[in-house]
Protein backbone atom coordinates (compact mmCIF):
# COMPACT_ATOMS: atom_id res chain seq x y z
CA UNK A 1 0.00 0.00 0.00
CA UNK A 2 1.20 3.61 -0.45
CA UNK A 3 1.12 5.71 2.62
CA UNK A 4 2.63 8.95 0.86
CA UNK A 5 0.21 11.36 1.16
CA UNK A 6 -0.63 15.13 1.87
CA UNK A 7 -2.05 15.24 4.75
CA UNK A 8 -2.27 18.76 6.91
CA UNK A 9 -3.02 19.84 10.56
CA UNK A 10 -6.20 21.69 8.96
CA UNK A 11 -7.70 17.62 9.15
CA UNK A 12 -8.64 16.82 12.65
CA UNK A 13 -9.89 13.81 14.26
CA UNK A 14 -12.27 13.85 17.91
CA UNK A 15 -11.24 17.99 17.29
CA UNK A 16 -7.46 17.49 17.11
CA UNK A 17 -5.55 18.10 14.05
CA UNK A 18 -4.05 14.95 12.38
CA UNK A 19 0.07 14.75 12.17
CA UNK A 20 0.69 13.38 8.80
CA UNK A 21 4.77 13.56 8.82
CA UNK A 22 6.78 12.19 6.09
CA UNK A 23 10.82 12.23 5.92
CA UNK A 24 11.45 13.95 9.17
CA UNK A 25 14.42 13.10 11.17
CA UNK A 26 15.66 13.63 14.37
CA UNK A 27 12.34 15.26 16.27
CA UNK A 28 10.30 14.86 19.30
CA UNK A 29 6.31 15.02 19.37
CA UNK A 30 4.86 15.30 23.05
CA UNK A 31 1.88 16.90 25.20
CA UNK A 32 2.50 20.48 23.77
CA UNK A 33 1.49 18.96 20.29
CA UNK A 34 -1.63 17.53 21.19
CA UNK A 35 -2.59 16.08 18.23
CA UNK A 36 -4.87 13.35 17.45
CA UNK A 37 -3.83 10.94 15.36
CA UNK A 38 0.08 10.74 14.19
CA UNK A 39 1.69 8.86 10.89
CA UNK A 40 5.05 8.35 10.67
CA UNK A 41 6.48 7.84 6.77
CA UNK A 42 10.22 7.30 5.92
CA UNK A 43 11.08 8.76 8.97
CA UNK A 44 14.49 7.89 11.63
CA UNK A 45 15.00 8.89 15.18
CA UNK A 46 11.53 10.15 16.86
CA UNK A 47 10.27 10.27 19.72
CA UNK A 48 6.49 10.52 20.70
CA UNK A 49 5.76 11.10 23.93
CA UNK A 50 3.15 11.74 27.03
CA UNK A 51 0.12 11.98 24.64
CA UNK A 52 -3.67 10.70 23.97
CA UNK A 53 -4.45 10.33 20.26
CA UNK A 54 -6.65 8.08 18.01
CA UNK A 55 -4.02 5.81 16.36
CA UNK A 56 -0.10 6.06 15.61
CA UNK A 57 0.55 4.64 12.00
CA UNK A 58 4.52 4.14 11.45
CA UNK A 59 5.92 2.98 7.70
CA UNK A 60 9.20 2.67 6.63
CA UNK A 61 10.36 4.34 10.05
CA UNK A 62 13.11 3.27 11.80
CA UNK A 63 15.15 3.99 14.90
CA UNK A 64 12.32 5.69 16.75
CA UNK A 65 10.31 5.79 20.35
CA UNK A 66 6.50 5.59 21.30
CA UNK A 67 6.59 6.21 24.57
CA UNK A 68 3.62 6.89 27.17
CA UNK A 69 1.01 7.10 24.61
CA UNK A 70 -2.47 5.81 25.01
CA UNK A 71 -4.54 5.22 21.32
CA UNK A 72 -7.92 4.00 21.09
CA UNK A 73 -10.89 4.16 18.68
CA UNK A 74 -8.98 3.52 15.71
CA UNK A 75 -8.51 0.46 13.42
CA UNK A 76 -4.81 -0.12 14.74
CA UNK A 77 -3.85 1.36 18.07
CA UNK A 78 -0.07 1.50 16.84
CA UNK A 79 0.75 0.23 13.60
CA UNK A 80 4.06 -0.20 12.79
CA UNK A 81 4.25 -1.27 8.62
CA UNK A 82 7.87 -2.19 7.31
CA UNK A 83 10.15 -0.72 9.87
CA UNK A 84 12.41 -1.58 12.20
CA UNK A 85 14.30 -0.68 15.15
CA UNK A 86 11.73 1.16 16.79
CA UNK A 87 10.58 1.00 21.03
CA UNK A 88 7.02 1.15 21.94
CA UNK A 89 6.84 1.66 25.65
CA UNK A 90 4.81 2.24 28.39
CA UNK A 91 1.76 2.54 26.11
CA UNK A 92 -2.37 1.70 26.20
CA UNK A 93 -3.66 0.45 23.16
CA UNK A 94 -7.88 -0.48 23.57
CA UNK A 95 -10.96 0.00 21.61
CA UNK A 96 -9.20 -0.49 18.59
CA UNK A 97 -9.50 -3.21 16.03
CA UNK A 98 -6.18 -4.38 16.58
CA UNK A 99 -4.35 -2.76 19.81
CA UNK A 100 -1.02 -3.15 18.39
CA UNK A 101 0.26 -3.77 14.95
CA UNK A 102 3.40 -5.12 13.64
CA UNK A 103 3.52 -6.00 9.88
CA UNK A 104 6.47 -6.88 7.77
CA UNK A 105 8.52 -5.02 10.21
CA UNK A 106 11.78 -6.84 12.62
CA UNK A 107 13.58 -5.84 15.49
CA UNK A 108 10.96 -3.49 17.40
CA UNK A 109 10.55 -3.81 20.88
CA UNK A 110 7.24 -3.63 22.94
CA UNK A 111 7.38 -3.29 26.44
CA UNK A 112 5.25 -2.37 29.14
CA UNK A 113 2.07 -1.97 27.29
CA UNK A 114 -1.39 -2.51 28.43
CA UNK A 115 -3.53 -3.91 25.63
CA UNK A 116 -7.08 -4.48 26.22
CA UNK A 117 -10.17 -4.42 24.92
CA UNK A 118 -9.98 -4.77 21.05
CA UNK A 119 -12.21 -6.03 18.92
CA UNK A 120 -9.99 -8.47 17.59
CA UNK A 121 -6.21 -9.32 18.37
CA UNK A 122 -4.91 -7.63 21.28
CA UNK A 123 -0.85 -7.49 20.05
CA UNK A 124 -1.01 -9.12 16.06
CA UNK A 125 2.49 -9.85 14.75
CA UNK A 126 2.23 -11.20 10.69
CA UNK A 127 5.29 -11.87 8.75
CA UNK A 128 7.51 -10.10 10.92
CA UNK A 129 10.75 -11.42 12.76
CA UNK A 130 12.82 -11.16 15.81
CA UNK A 131 10.32 -8.55 17.41
CA UNK A 132 10.14 -8.32 21.06
CA UNK A 133 7.43 -8.58 23.43
CA UNK A 134 8.18 -7.60 27.47
CA UNK A 135 5.97 -6.64 30.36
CA UNK A 136 3.09 -6.47 28.63
CA UNK A 137 -1.10 -6.89 29.97
CA UNK A 138 -3.00 -8.01 27.47
CA UNK A 139 -6.38 -9.17 28.50
CA UNK A 140 -9.89 -8.90 26.97
CA UNK A 141 -9.41 -8.61 23.74
CA UNK A 142 -12.13 -10.49 21.38
CA UNK A 143 -9.84 -12.38 19.37
CA UNK A 144 -6.38 -13.39 20.69
CA UNK A 145 -4.70 -11.74 23.04
CA UNK A 146 -1.26 -12.05 21.09
CA UNK A 147 -0.92 -13.82 17.73
CA UNK A 148 1.97 -14.41 16.09
CA UNK A 149 1.91 -15.68 12.22
CA UNK A 150 3.87 -16.14 9.45
CA UNK A 151 6.30 -14.69 11.86
CA UNK A 152 10.49 -16.16 13.09
CA UNK A 153 12.04 -15.76 16.11
CA UNK A 154 10.07 -13.17 18.44
CA UNK A 155 11.26 -13.31 22.25
CA UNK A 156 8.23 -12.99 24.70
CA UNK A 157 9.36 -12.07 28.57
CA UNK A 158 7.14 -11.68 31.53
CA UNK A 159 3.91 -11.15 29.57
CA UNK A 160 0.38 -11.60 31.28
CA UNK A 161 -2.22 -12.80 28.75
CA UNK A 162 -5.78 -13.59 30.32
CA UNK A 163 -8.86 -13.50 29.93
CA UNK A 164 -9.08 -12.97 26.22
CA UNK A 165 -10.88 -15.43 23.89
CA UNK A 166 -8.23 -16.81 22.63
CA UNK A 167 -5.30 -16.30 24.40
CA UNK A 168 -2.14 -16.94 22.08
CA UNK A 169 -1.62 -18.81 18.78
CA UNK A 170 0.51 -19.06 16.62
CA UNK A 171 -0.02 -19.83 13.05
CA UNK A 172 2.16 -20.73 10.21
CA UNK A 173 2.72 -22.47 6.60
CA UNK A 174 6.49 -23.87 8.10
CA UNK A 175 8.52 -25.26 10.16
CA UNK A 176 11.07 -22.56 11.02
CA UNK A 177 8.40 -20.50 11.94
CA UNK A 178 7.29 -22.31 14.77
CA UNK A 179 10.47 -21.02 16.44
CA UNK A 180 10.41 -18.49 18.84
CA UNK A 181 11.73 -17.26 22.23
CA UNK A 182 9.32 -17.62 24.45
CA UNK A 183 10.39 -18.89 28.27
CA UNK A 184 7.72 -19.81 31.32
CA UNK A 185 7.69 -16.22 32.74
CA UNK A 186 4.93 -15.67 30.67
CA UNK A 187 1.85 -16.68 31.46
CA UNK A 188 -2.01 -17.74 30.05
CA UNK A 189 -4.75 -16.81 32.80
CA UNK A 190 -2.44 -17.13 35.68
CA UNK A 191 -0.60 -20.15 34.68
CA UNK A 192 3.03 -20.54 33.33
CA UNK A 193 3.29 -21.02 29.67
CA UNK A 194 5.98 -23.35 28.42
CA UNK A 195 7.48 -23.22 24.52
CA UNK A 196 9.95 -26.31 24.15
CA UNK A 197 12.03 -26.77 21.40
CA UNK A 198 14.62 -29.19 20.59
CA UNK A 199 13.94 -31.45 24.12
CA UNK A 200 13.85 -35.14 24.03
CA UNK A 201 12.95 -37.47 26.94
CA UNK A 202 10.80 -35.70 29.26
CA UNK A 203 7.61 -35.65 31.21
CA UNK A 204 5.81 -32.52 31.58
CA UNK A 205 2.95 -33.75 34.58
CA UNK A 206 0.60 -30.54 35.06
CA UNK A 207 0.20 -31.85 38.87
CA UNK A 208 4.02 -30.46 38.81
CA UNK A 209 4.85 -27.50 36.57
CA UNK A 210 0.73 -25.95 36.54
CA UNK A 211 1.42 -24.75 32.88
CA UNK A 212 -1.49 -22.91 31.16
CA UNK A 213 -0.38 -23.70 27.23
CA UNK A 214 2.01 -25.94 26.18
CA UNK A 215 3.84 -25.83 22.63
CA UNK A 216 6.06 -28.70 21.45
CA UNK A 217 8.32 -27.70 18.47
CA UNK A 218 10.71 -29.96 16.98
CA UNK A 219 10.78 -32.57 20.36
CA UNK A 220 10.78 -36.37 20.29
CA UNK A 221 9.66 -38.40 22.79
CA UNK A 222 7.92 -36.08 25.18
CA UNK A 223 4.54 -36.89 27.46
CA UNK A 224 2.67 -33.68 28.59
CA UNK A 225 -0.17 -35.01 30.95
CA UNK A 226 -2.62 -33.67 33.71
CA UNK A 227 -3.19 -30.34 32.67
CA UNK A 228 -5.68 -27.67 32.17
CA UNK A 229 -4.70 -25.19 29.84
CA UNK A 230 -5.17 -23.11 27.23
CA UNK A 231 -3.78 -24.74 24.41
CA UNK A 232 -1.32 -27.36 23.10
CA UNK A 233 0.80 -27.10 20.01
CA UNK A 234 3.07 -30.10 18.48
CA UNK A 235 5.53 -28.76 15.60
CA UNK A 236 7.83 -31.48 13.95
CA UNK A 237 7.24 -33.11 16.91
CA UNK A 238 7.51 -37.14 17.03
CA UNK A 239 6.57 -40.07 19.66
CA UNK A 240 5.12 -38.67 22.14
CA UNK A 241 2.16 -38.63 24.34
CA UNK A 242 -0.62 -36.14 25.34
CA UNK A 243 -3.05 -37.32 27.88
CA UNK A 244 -5.48 -36.41 30.71
CA UNK A 245 -5.45 -32.94 29.56
CA UNK A 246 -8.53 -30.22 29.08
CA UNK A 247 -7.86 -27.78 26.34
CA UNK A 248 -9.89 -24.69 26.37
CA UNK A 249 -10.25 -21.57 24.91
CA UNK A 250 -7.90 -21.19 22.55
CA UNK A 251 -8.19 -21.10 18.56
CA UNK A 252 -6.69 -24.82 18.18
CA UNK A 253 -7.26 -26.80 21.46
CA UNK A 254 -4.79 -29.20 20.19
CA UNK A 255 -2.87 -29.17 16.99
CA UNK A 256 -0.49 -31.09 15.44
CA UNK A 257 1.44 -29.29 12.47
CA UNK A 258 4.42 -31.71 10.74
CA UNK A 259 3.90 -34.28 13.15
CA UNK A 260 4.05 -37.73 13.08
CA UNK A 261 3.93 -40.93 15.17
CA UNK A 262 2.01 -38.93 18.40
CA UNK A 263 -0.68 -39.98 20.93
CA UNK A 264 -3.59 -37.78 21.88
CA UNK A 265 -5.47 -39.68 24.44
CA UNK A 266 -8.24 -38.96 27.46
CA UNK A 267 -8.45 -35.31 26.56
CA UNK A 268 -10.74 -32.89 26.94
CA UNK A 269 -11.57 -30.11 23.83
CA UNK A 270 -13.58 -27.52 24.18
CA UNK A 271 -14.63 -24.23 23.76
CA UNK A 272 -12.07 -23.72 20.94
CA UNK A 273 -12.80 -22.13 17.62
CA UNK A 274 -10.87 -25.73 16.36
CA UNK A 275 -10.73 -28.59 18.98
CA UNK A 276 -8.28 -31.04 17.54
CA UNK A 277 -6.83 -29.93 14.12
CA UNK A 278 -3.93 -31.71 12.48
CA UNK A 279 -2.15 -30.09 9.50
CA UNK A 280 0.38 -31.93 7.48
CA UNK A 281 0.23 -34.59 10.65
CA UNK A 282 0.41 -38.82 9.80
CA UNK A 283 0.61 -41.58 11.71
CA UNK A 284 -0.93 -40.21 14.85
CA UNK A 285 -3.10 -42.10 17.16
CA UNK A 286 -6.14 -39.70 18.70
CA UNK A 287 -8.42 -41.86 21.66
CA UNK A 288 -10.70 -41.84 24.24
CA UNK A 289 -10.96 -37.91 23.55
CA UNK A 290 -14.32 -35.88 23.92
CA UNK A 291 -14.17 -32.68 21.45
CA UNK A 292 -17.24 -30.62 21.89
CA UNK A 293 -18.96 -27.06 21.64
CA UNK A 294 -15.72 -25.85 19.32
CA UNK A 295 -16.62 -24.43 16.21
CA UNK A 296 -15.13 -27.08 14.24
CA UNK A 297 -14.27 -30.89 15.85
Amino acid sequence: PNFHHDIDESNTVGGKPIFYKIGLIDQTFDENDNFGYLGLISCTNITVKNLDVNGIVIVDTTDSTISNVSSCNNTNGIYLYISSDNIIINCTAYNNDYGIHIHKSSNNNITNCNVYDNKYHGIYIPLSSYNNIANCNVYNNNYNGIFLIRSLNCTLRNNTIYNNTYNFDVDTLIINEFHHDIDATNTVNGKRMYYLADRENEVFDGTIYDFGYMALISCTNITVKNSDVCGILLADTTDSTVSNISSHNNVKGVSLWFSSGNSITNCDVCLNKYGIFLNTASNNIITNCDAYNNGYG
